[in-house]
């Protein structure tokens, strides 16, 4: 292998690590240090860790530095001579700002227009593909959604640090159309997370969903339906095992405004969940 080659390698490889932390420390909500794994990415891939900046500082409500960064993202985009994977890259961090924004028709738009200029086999074009589905959720056919799902992943390696996209997003896509669609939608998707061997980031997202369900304005028929569908088309998948009990437990824990049902949780896990819940059973001492 060339030496050029192996830099490459090595590069995707520290970038993907970074990505990885970045979304580890949004989900435990340490904004700061998100924030300053972002500028560290800055570095050595500028745009990424821009990207990863805007978002974070939308996710911590600090809009007013997020739109400043869209401002640097947008001049990119407008720069005569930039690589085209550097505007499909700036292009997709503006997408995901729209469905951030609930812009719906944007994202999906600025995405679409992404993927003409996103290289095949590149980071970026993995990124895209995974991200169209969550405003395609809102206001496209569950068809689209499952065709366009299938599509990235059989285009896209599984070591792209993007590969089967944001699941807590997604589902809350999901969640945003209504009860009455719910159990078709989870029956549609769920079989393509197992198909293709992702069922364990399907359980973290669903799991870190559960702030979601608990800052929601669900009654208990719609909490109750939720968790029911959940445990009747993923009862058999062992990925999904703790989650599920995650997920009960959170929901019987929002019904109560109770911790107790949470004690039965593995102790792994009864903190992260005891984080999500902090509408229901305040904030931690």
């Amino acid at each position: 292998m060339k030496a050029l080659e192996l830099d490459d390698e090595l590069q995707k490889a520290v970038h993907g690590q970074i990505n990885r932390d970045i979304e580890t420390q949004l989900q435990k909500k340490n904004f700061a240090a998100a924030l300053s794994l972002a500028e560290e990415l800055q570095c050595v891939d500028p745009l990424r860790g821009r990207l990863n900046a805007t978002i974070v500082k939308f996710e911590s409500g600090d809009a007013i530095g997020a739109m400043g960064a869209m401002g640097d993202l947008i001049f990119l985009i407008e720069m005569p001579d930039v690589p085209v994977e550097l505007r499909a890259g700036a292009m997709s961090s503006i997408g995901v700002v729209n469905w951030q924004n609930v812009e719906m028709r944007e994202s999906l738009m600025t995405f679409q227009e992404a993927m003409q200029y996103a290289p095949r086999g590149s980071e970026i074009r993995c990124d895209v593909m995974f991200s169209m589905p969550v405003p395609m959720l809102e206001i496209g056919l569950l068809e689209e959604v499952v065709s366009s799902l299938r599509q990235a992943f059989q285009e896209n390696e599984q070591t792209c640090s993007g590969y089967s996209g944001t699941l807590n997003d997604l589902f809350w896509m999901v969640l945003r159309r209504g009860s009455g669609d719910w159990e078709r939608y989870v029956a549609s998707l769920l079989p393509l997370y197992v198909e293709f061997g992702v069922t364990e980031t399907l359980g973290s997202g669903l799991t870190h969903l559960i702030e979601k369900l608990d800052q929601g304005d669900f009654t208990y028929d719609q909490l109750d339906l939720w968790n029911s569908l959940w445990h009747k088309h993923g009862v058999n998948i062992e990925a999904l095992e703790i989650p599920l009990s995650c997920l009960a437990a959170a929901i019987a824990a929002i019904m109560t405004k109770s911790d107790r049902a949470l004690f039965a949780l593995p102790i792994e896990v009864h903190s992260l969940v005891r984080s999500l819940l902090n509408k229901s059973l305040g904030n931690e001492a």
